[in-house]
């Protein structure tokens, strides 16, 4: 995994705890404005149409800039890497 400290368990370890709870915190804030902007009648057990095409867009929205923002991420640290790797000698 990019960006993940293969020298040290310890802080490897930790590293993927605190990935794995961001990603649960970023999918349940997902959930939860898809909700809040999309459900707008609790009259029925399901959704509407209207809701229904509304969540799926929102979850498109926010997915699509997800993998925009996990790119940016991925190519700073790349740059960060390659920066540190002359000095690490």
């Amino acid at each position: 995994m990019q960006g993940m400290p293969q020298d040290d368990p310890a802080r490897a370890r930790l590293f993927m705890e605190v990935s794995i709870k961001d990603n649960i915190e970023q999918m349940n804030s997902t959930v939860e404005r898809c909700f809040k902007d999309c459900v707008l009648s609790f009259h029925t057990k399901s959704l509407s149409d209207k809701e229904d095409l509304c969540v799926i867009r929102c979850l498109d929205k926010q997915a699509q800039f997800s993998q925009v923002a996990s790119y940016a991420y991925a190519q700073e640290q790349s740059k960060f890497q390659a920066d540190e790797a002359p000095h690490e000698r």
